[in-house]
């Protein structure tokens, strides 16, 4: 892999105004650390740094210049801000050229898989595999062809083919993509034909029955009711003659 020049500049301040006002121009804080070094604070721009990931990829190789020397180093972390995404902090790890170490390098899915024209779904579950080289020899991506894949097939980390002076550190079994059935919805039943209709609930009135034969009590300052076939009250019989 090819190296890329970067020049930053040393940091001497830890001031908040001053770490806002040059995140206003793209100028990012960072760290250089590792080989049993002292760190050094420096700033880096922004657009240079993204220009150099475009080229060789997110483990691209950095010859960082400062005042204090030139350094191997690569790009290990960068902070975003949670809300705008913008680029608050990077992590410059110190490398040797004649070391291996630890890289993740990502996955490419390249064509369409067979069962996705049936109506299935693919599934790309590992972004990333990790492995152990020497920087010279990082790939900048893993490439895998999905073309054959039908409904219910998929291909494990083994399916990849790898240089061989890359030590793969994945689980080899591990899937990497597959391609899975549509999911079927469930039609509700329909209800079954000359199916009754729920009873209504009986609805029983509240309150005491009467007695059979019991007089009914007569309305405050009213009358007690006459009783069955008894004659109306007449006029008074008048004297004898």
């Amino acid at each position: 892999m090819a190296e890329f020049d970067l020049d930053a500049e040393i940091r001497t301040t830890q001031k908040r105004s001053d770490l806002n006002n040059s995140r206003r121009v793209k100028r990012i804080p960072g760290i250089v650390y590792g080989a049993d070094k002292p760190n050094v604070n420096i700033w880096v721009f922004e657009k240079a740094v993204k220009q150099i990931l475009q080229a060789g990829g997110g483990n691209a190789i950095f010859r960082l210049r400062h005042a204090q020397g030139t350094e191997t180093v690569i790009l290990k972390t960068t902070q975003h801000h949670v809300v705008t995404d913008a680029s608050l902090h990077m992590d410059f790890q110190r490398i040797s050229l004649k070391e291996k170490i630890e890289f993740r390098v990502p996955v490419v899915i390249i064509g369409t898989a067979a069962g996705i024209q049936k109506g299935g779904t693919m599934e790309h579950l590992l972004r990333e595999i990790s492995i152990r080289c020497l920087p010279i020899s990082i790939p900048d991506k893993f490439e895998i062809d999905v073309s054959a894949l039908e409904i219910g097939d998929g291909l494990r980390v083994k399916a990849i083919r790898f240089p061989a002076d890359v030590e793969v550190l994945e689980d080899l079994e591990k899937v990497v993509v597959n391609v899975i059935a549509p999911k079927v919805e469930e039609t509700p039943a329909a209800p079954v034909a000359g199916a009754e209709a729920a009873a209504e609930p009986e609805v029983i009135a509240k309150g005491k029955k009467p007695e059979e034969g019991a007089a009914e009590t007569p309305a405050e300052g009213g009358k007690p009711a006459a009783k069955p076939g008894a004659k109306p009250a007449g006029k008074p019989a008048g004297k004898p003659a």
